[in-house]
């Protein structure tokens, strides 16, 4: 057990001592290369005014009515007129829509990330595209931004008995 002890231990000094030796050629060489502008961050503490971030998550997350993009979902299921061809094809599924919620709470860049079928991927769209503007769009820092988010929306036939 000793014996593994110390080879620990050796181990150890001989990282800290190649670090400690690596670090003065790093600032050796750091001293030879000619100085670079810097170039801002991506992440600042002020956001621009033209600032085009796509955000997923946000300090304040964008609300449809009196509630989150849930409800948004409901009221996007309860918008879907089923085309008679669908139906009578039989074309079932759940098309995934992406979307942004933009700056003044309205919906922009809708498309289809999950096809099941172009009559009922074309539905969706249109669904999403009718959405009325949400009551508050995502905030950042206190400043509206783009959300994105994502929607399922279910085709299902169901038979009445």
């Amino acid at each position: 057990m000793n014996r593994n002890v110390f080879i620990k231990v050796l181990a150890v000094a001989l990282f800290l001592f190649s670090c400690k030796s690596s670090k003065t050629t790093i600032t050796q060489v750091e001293q030879t290369l000619p100085k670079e502008e810097t170039k801002p961050s991506i992440i600042s503490n002020e956001l621009s005014e033209v600032d085009e971030i796509i955000y997923v998550i946000v300090e304040d997350m964008p609300v449809f009515n009196d509630n989150t993009d849930e409800e948004f979902c409901y009221w996007a299921s309860s918008q879907v007129i089923y085309s008679m061809e669908a139906q009578k094809d039989n074309i079932i599924g759940r098309v995934f829509v992406e979307f942004v919620i933009d700056v003044d709470g309205s919906v922009i860049n809708a498309r289809v990330i999950k096809s099941v079928h172009p009559l009922l991927d074309t539905e969706a769209l249109r669904v999403i595209n009718l959405s009325p503007k949400w009551k508050k769009p995502g905030y950042m820092r206190g400043k509206p931004v783009k959300v994105k988010f994502q929607c399922p929306i279910n085709f299902n036939l169901y038979e009445n008995k």
